[in-house]
């Protein structure tokens, strides 16, 4: 319990090889219809069996293995290519951890100056050799900058973590400066602060263990099950003729396998689409993205251990907009609904497929459009001229001017940017089948919607929610990908503002 995180937010880039197998196939700019996803549930091409698609990702893997093998065991390329969840295969190294690669440069040439850098055993008053290094990265630009420094520099970064409360300022006056890690040691640098988890104490903990909760005319495999076929994390138990029978294939499934059926769903014999009537599908992650839809059962084991921890004295502190345990560590999941590991999850896994409608667009000033006629392109029939618009729609963006809010813009779909302004839910998509749920908070909220065409998502901080007429309201945001619509796609959901 007493384990340090970083409240930071880090991007790892995971070169990962992908092998591609099958025709390609290619989507209108339109919201994706059930047919698409019943095409586009897994990673295998429907046509092709699962003995050679695992084969073909079994060779990718030792191809990766050979290409890179100073990258170790590549267990984010094995993970990617989906060998245990998908083909049932073992970990080939379960005796090693996970390895991550850290790259080791050559020693500079005798002609460079030399600085020593440690987050531990540092102190900014030392001199920045090997054996009385600085504490901080910020002290070691310093010295490299003193004019009795002959250049180039290499400032040597040793082992840990260097929190930065500020950005590191370059110029044209650090010329030939390097930051490298020391002989292969391995660093990181956050712009976070570390917290002490010192003492928890239990919020809401099932003590009693899981509890099964039963949720009538709701489907949670939705978008994400096959018809008596299994995908990524779902998994076909058979036919049956009740959902006490469905659920306690669910549990013989968890006694008989590593992992665990988290939930079930079951068509029942009056399903209206008889193609999946008696069905009864697992739920192995933790995913709970229900669907109302009528003579459908699922089942939630749900096992609350909610514990809190008191860090409002660490120095610093404003806020908690993200955690990552130490050393470059997974990331915590904001909380959200519906409930999906964002590490791992497949679309639609973690959205909601129903709404009634959005709320329209803000009016806006008009922009002023610049638009140069000469030099132009007259090879295609679009984006032939450079145009721009400034202010009115664009005054949300820093600085107030985007592609799309000219009036001349281009393109499949292309119109001035807008984005509406809220959307009024269903109540049992909205909170899973039990009743609608309102926040003592929602300014904490931020809200996802996918754009119609899916050309990227849009966040939104919530200003407030209307239970009377189940309709969520906000004014800040959606200037992700800068594409606007007058509507929203298909699927969105919700992510509180803070870390629980």
């Amino acid at each position: 319990m007493g384990s340090r995180m970083i409240g930071s937010l880090q991007n790892h880039h995971n070169q990962l090889l992908l092998f591609l197998v099958g025709s390609i196939i290619f989507l209108q700019a339109s919201a994706l219809t059930d047919w698409d996803f019943e095409r586009f549930l897994d990673s295998k091409p429907k046509s092709v069996p699962a003995s050679f698609d695992c084969a073909a990702r079994e060779l990718a893997y030792k191809y990766a293995i050979k290409l890179q093998s100073f990258r170790g065991n590549l267990q984010s390329v094995w993970d990617g290519l989906e060998l245990s969840t998908r083909c049932n295969q073992t970990w080939p190294f379960p005796d090693e951890p996970n390895q991550r690669w850290i790259p080791r440069f050559p020693k500079p040439s005798q002609s460079t100056s030399v600085f020593y850098v440690d987050p531990t055993k540092g102190d900014d008053t030392n001199s920045g050799n090997i054996s009385f290094p600085f504490l901080t990265i910020q002290r070691g630009i310093q010295a490299s900058r003193s004019p009795n420094v002959q250049r180039p520099v290499t400032i040597f970064l040793r082992q840990g973590t260097f929190y930065l409360s500020q950005t590191l300022q370059l110029n044209p006056q650090d010329s030939g400066l390097t930051l490298s890690n020391y002989n292969g040691e391995q660093v990181f640098v956050s712009g976070g602060i570390p917290v002490n988890f010192s003492e928890w104490y239990p919020y809401n903990v099932s003590w009693n263990g899981p509890k099964l909760v039963i949720y009538p005319n709701t489907n949670n495999v939705w978008g994400r099950a096959r018809s008596q076929g299994d995908t990524d994390y779902v998994r076909f138990l058979g036919f049956f003729n009740t959902s006490d029978q469905c659920m306690a294939a669910c549990a013989k499934f968890s006694q008989m396998n590593t992992m665990q059926c988290k939930a079930w769903t079951f068509h029942t014999e009056q399903y209206t689409d008889t193609a999946w009537t008696r069905q009864c599908f697992a739920v192995l992650d933790d995913t709970w993205s229900p669907t109302p839809q009528g003579n459908i059962t699922s089942g939630r084991y749900v096992d609350k251990n909610i514990w809190v921890s008191d860090i409002s004295s660490t120095e610093g502190l404003q806020g908690v907009p993200g955690l990552q345990q130490p050393n470059g560590g997974k990331r915590s999941i904001r909380a959200r609904y519906p409930n999906a590991d964002t590490e791992v999850a497949q679309f639609p896994e973690g959205w909601m497929p129903e709404f009634v409608k959005y709320l329209p667009p803000k009016n806006y000033s008009q922009a002023i459009t610049v638009l140069v006629q000469n030099p132009h392109r007259t090879d295609n029939i679009m984006f032939q001229y450079f145009t721009l618009g400034m202010n009115g729609p664009c005054s949300i963006f820093t600085p107030p001017e985007s592609y799309w809010c000219s009036a001349n813009c281009s393109g499949g779909g292309a119109g001035v940017f807008e984005t509406p302004q809220g959307v009024i839910y269903v109540p049992a998509t909205f909170s899973g089948g039990a009743g609608d749920v309102t926040w003592t908070h929602p300014e904490e909220v931020v809200v996802h919607v996918w754009h119609p065409a899916h050309w990227a998502s849009w966040m939104y901080q919530l200003d407030k929610q209307l239970p009377a007429s189940h309709t969520l309201q906000w004014s800040f945001g959606g200037f992700q990908g800068a594409r606007g619509a007058i509507v929203g796609g298909k699927w969105w959901r919700m992510v509180r503002g803070q870390c629980i």
